[in-house]
């Protein structure tokens, strides 16, 4: 057995090695990528650092979001709680659900507002649209919290996989400081650039290893059709749930609403080459290429799905590995000293693979795989956070620094993260599953403010949102540390109600001062309007009181600075008006209901705890069971690929570009603050607060645009007096196709006129007057169209 253990030890020391020079090369030509952007392009230093020259097609944006999104706490935290709570982890698959749905919806909007405001980091919408210091600090504080939790969940993933792989002690901090000092330096030199090409290689590790170790259980040990609850070593998982975990599983779901909105997701929003990228990178998070290939004759009442990764391909398999770990070790133990320690190991991912590498041969390999995509878990996020502390704290502080110089700043700040993260990580004494949790109700606390800046017409006072978001994140602290461990709802959901309560009152008192509480809800209602109707986009996108304060009596110290975004503030009306011919399921209420109601149903009501357990152990009755799952399980797995299709809408709603209709723009023009900036007006920043650089183009279109609109109005009065002058030639015109219609139909009609002459006359009266508008309209509109060209 010695022997064998050092035999799988030297696989991971072959392993690890080759997988780190695979990083360092590709981390090498994301460095030379990124120097040639800043010297080649119009992109500059920072933009190149942190955006990667916003230059990723759909490939590179699909790998990046998918090993981001599904990082240590899935390959790592989710088989140690599958291993020790049982099959009520699922309930992370069917939190998944919520994701692909807002994240398709808001990033449509998302990029659009930054290619046309240039918007660069994950706070930049909610300064330009809110225009408020303090909303502005309390979303970074919230992104900067949550994302720093996601990182250092990934550090204790790493921690507790190869500590276990090598026999170390549990708490050994060596082997996780040498791999976070590894990635760090990667980051220092490449940039997002360098974390997108290895993040593109390592989801394909992680599909793969996660793939081969499910063949592996299911060729060795039967996978789950194997299962019987009367041998299975722990029953218990065989079990309903308790209500209070099913009132969990039902408010998860909408939880995971938070994530589109961390800065690594904005990020790669914003890097993305195209809409059609950003489309690739939904899909990610969706299902799984086939789902049947997950385990072979397991999945067969499930249709094929192509272009879908994410969930189904790996945390599925999470779930898959745990749930079977119970057995694999189980069988292992059953002749140790010490069966119930033995059976209750600190690290069961890393037990489970340590016992399918015993078996050699791919078994071994297959392991080993899976171990080093646990690596993958920590590269994509030390640039969102390194991004969010340099670019929106330091870099105001010091508005004239070059880019060059900031960049130079962010590395450092890069190590100060990591160092912490490491402090924090390496001193964890509770779970993955607990540290990772953490982060939900303070990344909650922003999606209020975000969806109300994306969609809403009404434009409520930011301090409205951003206090009672601050006062609620600080609330959440509290309640993590002192929530009863038996209450039924989430502390998440309970400071997100607080939250809402708290914006409801603040703006409802605002309103009730100066009287305006009615527009306010026509406006607020006006956000579930399918597109952008007819009449918003054909008025102005902005007037001369957008430039004014919106709110009086702020003090100055509350205005953000935002003249790098555009000689006009960002407005709702000049937002929809970006948006205008995009379809947007988002704004159907009742496709939004139906969501909910997908997600609702997903959840395994069932009298708790059946069929309930004897004392030794054994059941009253045989559970029932499909396919050697609980029937719960099977019909609850089900329900989830359904509430997975119900967002297959919203992501292909995603066009492949934003619609242009180039004769709207000729006959009428376009209004300059929607124009997309161009590479050139996007880079080449000298400092924080630089002036648009395409003022000067903007105005130029305005004056276009101007002429035209000038033209039209003179061209239609012109077309409307000649009308009017010619009536008399168009009455004549009526007149004459009357009486020769009559003349060839006069045959036919004769009788009918002769017995109802009155009613011939009336009809004749009416196609005269009919023929005539229309005459009169074409002429007005060939009249118009002569003048326009």
């Amino acid at each position: 057995m010695a022997e064998s253990e050092e035999q799988a030890h030297t696989g991971l020391m072959i392993a690890i090695p080759l997988f780190l020079a695979l990083n360092a090369l590709l981390a090498v030509i994301g460095s030379r990528m990124m120097s040639r952007m800043s010297h080649e392009t119009s992109e500059d230093v920072l933009t190149a650092h942190y955006l990667g020259g916003r230059s990723f097609g759909p490939w590179l944006t699909l790998g990046t979001m998918f090993a981001s999104l599904f990082s240590g706490f899935t390959v790592v935290g989710m088989p140690n709680e599958a291993y020790n709570l049982g099959f009520y982890c699922l309930r992370w698959v069917n939190a998944m659900v919520i994701f692909p749905f807002i994240f398709a919806a808001t990033s449509m909007r998302l990029r659009k507002a930054s290619l046309v405001r240039n918007h660069q980091t994950s706070a930049d919408f909610i300064t330009d649209m809110f225009r408020s210091q303090i909303l502005r600090y309390t979303v970074i504080t919230s992104q900067l919290i949550s994302q720093f939790v996601w990182m250092t969940s990934n550090v204790l993933s790493i921690k507790n996989a190869f500590n276990g792989a090598f026999n170390l002690d549990p708490d050994s901090p060596w082997l996780t400081i040498a791999m976070v000092a590894f990635i760090l330096i990667s980051e220092w030199f490449g940039g997002l650039t360098a974390v997108t090409l290895m993040d593109t290689v390592q989801w394909g590790i992680m599909i793969f290893g996660t793939f081969s170790v499910m063949g592996v259980i299911k060729h060795h040990y039967s996978g789950w059709t194997a299962l019987d609850p009367m041998t299975y070593h722990r029953p218990e998982y065989f079990q309903t749930l308790t209500k209070k975990q099913q009132w969990i599983w039902w408010q998860l779901g909408f939880l995971e609403a938070g994530v589109p909105f961390y800065p690594v997701t904005i990020q790669r929003i914003y890097a993305a080459k195209s809409l059609q990228a950003v489309r690739l990178g939904a899909w990610a998070t969706f299902l799984g290429t086939v789902i049947k290939a997950l385990i072979p004759g397991q999945w067969n009442f499930l249709p094929l799905v192509h272009h879908d990764i994410g969930p189904w391909m790996t945390m599925l398999g999470a779930v898959f590995v745990g749930t079977m770990g119970v057995e694999i070790i189980g069988q292992s133990c059953a002749s140790a000293e010490d069966p119930k320690s033995c059976n209750n190991p600190s690290s069961p991912f890393a037990s489970i693979l340590q016992e399918l590498m015993l078996l050699g041969g791919f078994p071994e390999v297959a392991s080993v795989i899976l171990y080093t995509s646990a690596l993958a878990a920590i590269m994509s996020t030390t640039d969102s956070i390194s991004q969010i502390i340099t670019s929106d704290i330091i870099y105001p502080m010091r508005p004239n620094a070059t880019p060059g110089q900031v960049a130079w700043i962010g590395r450092f700040v890069s190590f100060a993260v990591a160092s912490v993260s490491l402090i924090v990580g390496l001193s964890w004494k509770g779970s993955i599953t607990l540290l990772f949790s953490i982060g939900l109700p303070i990344a909650m606390q922003i999606v209020p403010v975000f969806l109300i800046g994306l969609y809403s017409q009404y434009h409520p006072h930011p301090w409205s949102l951003g206090i009672p978001a601050l006062a609620c994140m600080i609330v959440a602290i509290f309640v993590q540390a002192y929530w009863p461990p038996t209450s039924a709802l989430h502390p998440a959901i309970f400071v997100t109600l607080l939250n809402l309560g708290l914006i409801t009152i603040f703006e409802g008192i605002r309103l009730l001062r100066n009287g305006n509480i009615r527009s306010a809800l026509d406006s607020f209602l006006s956000m579930f309007e399918k597109t952008v109707s007819k009449e918003d986009a054909d008025t102005l996108l902005h007037t001369d009181s957008d430039k004014e304060e919106p709110f009086a009596g702020r003090p100055k110290w509350d205005k953000p600075k935002i003249e790098r975004f555009g000689d006009h503030p960002l407005t709702p009306k000049l937002l929809n008006g970006m948006m205008k011919g995009v379809n947007e399921p988002m704004r159907n209420y009742l496709y939004v209901l139906f969501m909910c109601f997908a997600i609702t149903m997903t959840t395994p009501l069932a009298p708790e705890l059946q069929p309930p357990l004897n004392e030794d152990g054994t059941f009253v009755a045989l559970p029932s069971t499909v396919n050697g799952l609980p029937w719960w399980v099977f019909k609850s797995i089900i329900l989830i690929f359904v509430a997975f299709l119900v967002t297959i809408p919203m992501i292909m709603s995603i066009p492949d570009e934003y619609p242009f209709d180039e004769d709207a723009m000729l006959r009428s023009g376009v209004d300059a603050d929607v124009i997309e900036l161009d590479p050139e007006e996007k880079g080449q920043r000298t400092k924080y607060d630089e002036s648009c650089r395409a003022t000067s183009r903007r105005e130029l279109v305005r004056a276009q645009t101007d002429c035209i609109q000038k033209v039209n109005a003179e061209a239609r009065r012109h077309a409307q007096s000649l009308a009017t002058k010619n009536g008399g030639a168009s009455d004549a015109r009526a007149e004459l196709t009357r009486l020769v219609s009559k003349r060839v139909n006069f045959s036919e009609d004769n009788e009918e006129l002769q017995n109802d002459p009155g009613q011939g006359d009336e009809q004749e009266a009416a196609e005269g007057e009919e023929h005539a508008k229309e005459s009169e309209d074409d002429f007005v509109d060939n009249e118009l169209a002569r003048s326009v060209q």
